[in-house]
């Protein structure tokens, strides 16, 4: 014979490079890939619409609710009353921001801060999660940078006069309170005091023994703010997060 692959066709697909069947699984992972970044891109423009959605519907809400008070025909509206009226707002007639900055001093007892299981990494570790005796030597007010990027920073918003209030829960469980105390803190000095109707502090059922300071704490923080501007609810049962939301 002149060649082998006259003659055997095993030898002559070999020599001819890929199989069919090797050919066909290949255009199968193309197809599948193809779809699969169909599907993203699908799901990103949902995501996008509903987030473009939700924005039009605030910007909507705040419009309804404004009242151009630098309109020369703003007070002839608001006497005939058909100007749009500022939605309603479930917070106390004696309701007032408070003044930022806030500061917090940590004052746990010494049996606190000496835990037997802070002498060894491990056993700290097992026990909180993360180093706890750290975070109890650190103060509450942390200088945090602003992590929004520039777009973000750049977005102008209507003033926090026109925006509703709202109420920040904080539902814990044996959280320490250089954590607990520290989010709270934090929630002070890096909102608008304008948008901070409350804070609402939910316990649900906490065992830790340090809680025993929480109240102390508290007090001393509420001498900085307006009255009712932090509370503290302690529930009887521990069910989670869902049944500490319907306290």
């Amino acid at each position: 014979p002149s060649s082998v692959s006259s003659l055997d066709p095993t030898m002559a697909r070999k020599k001819s490079g890929c199989s069919f069947e090797t050919k066909l699984s290949a255009v199968f992972v193309c197809l599948v890939t193809i779809i699969a970044l169909l599907q993203f891109a699908s799901l990103q423009s949902d995501s996008i619409q509903a987030l473009q959605a939700a924005e039009r519907r605030l910007e909507s809400s705040l419009h309804l609710h404004r009242i151009h008070v630098d309109s020369p025909a703003a007070p002839a509206a608001v006497a005939s009353g058909s100007a749009p009226k500022p939605r309603a707002q479930n917070v106390p007639e004696n309701w007032r921001p408070h003044t930022q900055p806030v500061d917090l001093e940590l004052r746990l007892p010494d049996e606190f801060r000496n835990r037997p299981e802070f002498r060894t990494h491990d056993a700290m570790f097992r026990q909180y999660g993360f180093n706890l005796k750290k975070s109890n030597e650190l103060p509450l007010v942390q200088p945090w940078p602003d992590p929004r990027n520039e777009q973000c920073k750049a977005r102008r918003w209507p003033s926090v006069h026109e925006m509703p209030k709202v109420s920040v829960v904080i539902i814990f469980y044996n959280e320490p309170l250089s954590t607990l105390l520290r989010n709270v803190v934090s929630v002070l000095n890096r909102s608008p005091p304008e948008l901070i109707g409350e804070i609402v502090l939910v316990d649900d059922h906490s065992k830790l023994d340090e809680h025993s300071a929480l109240q102390e704490h508290l007090d001393r923080l509420q001498k900085q703010l307006p009255p009712g501007k932090v509370r503290l609810v302690r529930r009887d049962v521990h069910n989670g997060i869902v049944g500490a939301r319907n306290q």
